[in-house]
């Protein structure tokens, strides 16, 4: 999760590079912390059992996936050339991300069906 975290930064990084190519380092505004597009349970200090973790990882894999639509989209409807490799960089990265909570999620999950069965 910290690798991904660093990637995030990595990214916003990448735009604020375009941003001062583009002369519009002025137009760069910080976003408030908290703005998916879905809710978002309060934050826990600690994951203190099994219910717990599967929240945080559906959060993960929810908030991993809609950020990957809105690349895909901000890619698919870009018309700013100097955009269009960290767009399609970021989509890529984005895949990855998706991927791996995707895997770590199935081979968690398949241990827990079959203590359950």
């Amino acid at each position: 999760m910290a690798t991904l975290g660093l990637q995030c930064e990595k990214r916003l990084g990448q735009l604020h590079q375009v941003a001062v190519c583009l002369e519009l380092e002025a137009c760069i505004v910080r976003a408030p912390g908290n703005v998916a597009p879905f809710p978002i349970p309060e934050p826990h200090f600690f994951i203190v059992d099994e219910v717990m973790g599967e929240q945080m990882i559906e959060h993960a894999i929810r908030a991993a996936m809609e950020s990957k639509h809105f690349f895909d989209w901000m890619l698919n409807t870009n018309a700013t050339a100097e955009l269009h490799r960290p767009l399609l960089n970021f989509v890529s990265e984005k895949e990855g991300e998706c991927r791996v909570l995707l895997e770590y999620w199935e081979q968690h999950r398949a241990p827990a069906v079959a203590q359950r069965a």
